[in-house]
């Protein structure tokens, strides 16, 4: 059985030159077979692909590589992601997702063991800043799983979901709200002429417990229960910690072997992004 890590990690489009060689550092410190990179800017890009580079990542795949116009990546749409390897990668097309914002899904295939295996990452738009985008991107993420089963897949990144996993109630999505007597309800809050609440509820709940339908794994569900709590990502609110959320996820096809998953904190603890890093290892 081979033995793989992987690493994913949403940058927090930090461009800082100490900052950078401080979240290269980290991945050094690790060195996983595979690193999963999100919400990086055009402006850092060069930084991380050479820094990468350097510590022995020879094949780098960014989402900008893979752009035809890169006018479009301004606003809300100038993220872009990273797949780096110790292994050799042939990046995928990315019109092979139908999503709102294309350059949020990144895919590169790769040889393991003789078999053929492709990893993806993406970074969901959040909700409250673009709406029903959101639950198209995880309409077009499901529906490509749903076409591939027979394929094996790592897909990894930040998911912006679920809002809570509770420990009695279960999957808890951003089109519910829990009342103060534990009473799961329909968010009003997400109506729109757009969607209706139980719409976004179907939406985000298609990627967290509709991919391992399919086949696709979230690794840390599956090697931990709701009776252990974990985060990626801190709500803060004028300094007071409002709630904590694993919104970073690594799902993986059930023919690998699932060996552990682990949430890493230094980064938020030395302030150098405002998610955690995930990393997985898996057998195959």
């Amino acid at each position: 059985m081979k033995r793989i890590s992987v690493l994913t990690w949403n940058l927090n489009s930090r461009t800082n030159d100490l900052t950078v060689n401080k979240q290269i550092e980290l991945i050094k410190n690790h060195m996983p077979d595979i690193v999963t990179l999100q919400e990086v800017t055009i402006n850092s890009l060069e930084k991380i692909r050479s820094q990468l580079k350097e510590v022995g990542y020879k094949n780098i795949v960014a989402s900008f590589d893979l752009c035809d116009d890169m006018s479009l990546l301004v606003g809300k749409r100038k993220y872009g992601q990273i797949i780096a390897s110790k292994f050799n990668l042939t990046p995928d097309i990315p019109s092979n997702f139908d999503i709102p914002f294309i350059e949020r899904v990144l895919t590169v295939s790769l040889e393991l063991n003789g078999q053929k295996i492709k990893i993806h990452t993406t970074h969901a738009p959040p909700g409250s800043s673009n709406g029903i985008v959101k639950i198209n991107h995880f309409k077009g993420i499901y529906n490509y799983f749903s076409n591939n089963k027979d394929d094996t897949h790592i897909l990894s990144g930040d998911f912006n979901t679920p809002k809570y996993e509770h420990k009695e109630l279960g999957l808890i999505t951003w089109g519910q709200t829990l009342t103060k007597d534990n009473e799961v309800i329909f968010s009003r809050a997400k109506e729109s002429d757009e969607c209706s609440a139980e719409e976004w509820d179907k939406g985000e709940r298609k990627i967290m417990l509709g991919l391992p339908s399919l086949g696709l794994k979230d690794v840390y569900r599956e090697l931990y229960s709701y009776d252990t709590q974990d985060y990626s990502w801190i709500l803060n609110r004028k300094g007071e910690i409002i709630s904590k959320r694993r919104y970073d996820h690594i799902f993986a096809s059930s023919n690998f072997k699932y060996i552990s998953a682990d949430y890493l904190h230094s980064p938020l603890e030395d302030k150098i992004s405002d998610h955690s890093v995930l990393l997985v290892y898996l057998g195959l």
